[in-house]
């Protein structure tokens, strides 16, 4: 639903306002933990005797039993089912969004917008939880410390995982949601006396909220979006939401950005010459800290350490591009000769790091 009103009688103030209801997307392969063909494993310790970095027949610690499992039934692994279920009341998210803004036309050709969004993120899905167990079946396990960086993760009960065979069920999150509250500024000067500009800025707040106790199972904090059961991130009501990025985990960016400003403009010069620039900031995205530590039947978890998932952050980042063109005209037809200059002062920003605090580089 949306409203768009003239406030003066000029029509170069307008005032404008929406509202939306969003049924987000079930990804299908969500439908796949039900699958006896879905990734399974049974989990042991081996020896690499022959130093080759594969474990052989003779190499793998069968006596010691297996540690951990997914997706399969340790005491039937022949069997073709899957241990595994989904909530039959599972659902589709739900967001609601309400945009409020204003545009004012200054003066001929050059007017300023302004716009607030507030958006609640609702009934969030992909939640999976180990059968018939809460965060009081998980036993602490000993904090361990890398260079300077200190993590902890909890073990759940071996008794409990194995009476459901290890299964897990997908759900939504109960007692959860987030919040998100953006503000957008920009200022549009569109061509004329030989010159043309944009120069915007935005602001965005995006939080998670915890409101009751089925909102987090494992005490773990964790690494977003790592694999396995109920991993949910830093678990701070309040905390910052910040998506890791998908794919094989060469990026493994977190993509949290408060602020962001971005400007160009061109300028027309005698003799075809044309001279542009733009310039593009953010500030730098989190670089959650993690430790590879054991958490009993959940296998290795990637423990975040620290307490929030931006407690360290990459630096502000700036870039400026300059485009120098001259346009030869041949009758009805013409061409143009560019040179372009990208990072023009050569920031040397990090962008990427290893966030492994056990790793040697």
């Amino acid at each position: 639903l949306g409203v768009t009103y003239a406030l003066d009688e000029s029509r170069r103030t307008v005032a404008r306002a929406s509202f939306a209801r969003y049924a987000g997307r079930i990804d299908s392969y969500y439908g796949t933990i039900e699958s006896p063909s879905t990734y399974s494993y049974l989990a042991y310790f081996w020896d690499d005797l022959n130093a080759d970095g594969l474990p052989q027949g003779d190499e793998v610690r069968f006596s010691d039993g297996i540690q951990y499992y997914a997706n399969v039934d340790p005491e039937n692994p022949d069997a073709f089912e899957s241990p595994n279920s989904i909530d039959p009341d599972y659902s589709a998210p739900i967001d609601y969004e309400v945009i409020v803004g204003i545009d004012r036309e200054i003066v001929p050709d050059l007017a300023v917008s302004a716009a607030y969004t507030w958006r609640r993120v609702t009934n969030v899905g992909n939640w999976d939880t180990r059968i018939g167990l809460t965060s009081a079946d998980y036993t602490a396990n000993d904090p361990v410390t890398a260079n300077g960086f200190t993590a902890q993760t909890y073990s759940p009960d071996p008794d409990l995982v194995a009476a459901s065979a290890g299964g897990v069920l997908k759900t939504n999150r109960p007692d959860y949601h987030q919040t998100f509250h953006g503000f957008e500024l920009s200022l549009v000067k569109r061509l004329s006396n030989n010159w043309f500009g944009r120069a915007a800025f935005s602001f965005a707040n995006h939080r998670e909220y915890l409101t009751g106790p089925g909102a987090v199972q494992s005490p773990t904090i964790n690494d977003v979006n790592a694999p396995g059961l109920a991993l949910a991130g830093p678990q701070v009501d309040g905390g910052l939401v910040a998506p890791r990025s998908a794919g094989s985990g060469k990026g493994d960016v977190f993509f949290g950005s408060k602020w962001q400003v971005v400007a160009s403009g061109r300028f027309q010069l005698p003799a075809g010459l044309g001279v542009a620039g733009s310039v593009y900031g953010r500030d730098g995205f989190p670089r959650p800290i993690i430790l590879n530590l054991g958490g009993g039947s959940d296998g290795t978890i990637r423990a975040f350490a620290g307490s929030e998932i931006d407690d360290v952050v990459f630096p502000d980042i700036w870039t400026f591009d300059f485009r120098l063109a001259k346009r030869f005209a041949f009758g009805p037809r013409a061409i143009v000769i560019s040179a372009e200059l990208f990072n023009a002062f050569n920031a040397n920003t990090v962008l990427n790091q290893n966030r492994d605090a056990s790793s040697s580089v």
